[in-house]
């Protein structure tokens, strides 16, 4: 699966791009379709806080998620982590 994480915002204001491939369990891939159909809606922008936009793409399926750091959830955080190295 190939993923593409953008983290922007914060209080210095840089942006950091994450880009790679990896193999996602079947687990982690359900809980992806559960959140990206809940993820609609007005989003709240916090001055200095992050926003993270993730997307990845099965084959021909492609998820795109947008999270300020206030709403995203802890099983996406830490995948996003898995995938950043830390």
């Amino acid at each position: 699966m190939h993923y593409k994480i953008k983290i922007t915002g914060g209080f210095v204001g840089f942006a950091r791009t994450y880009e790679g491939e990896t193999d996602i369990s079947l687990t982690q891939l359900k809980a992806l379709q559960r959140i990206s159909k809940s993820n609609l809606g007005d989003k709240k922008v916090f001055r200095d806080g992050q926003q993270y936009n993730l997307t990845l793409t099965d084959n021909e399926q492609v998820y795109t998620l947008e999270f300020t750091e206030q709403e995203i959830p802890q099983d996406l955080m830490n995948l996003i982590s898995s995938l950043k190295g830390g």
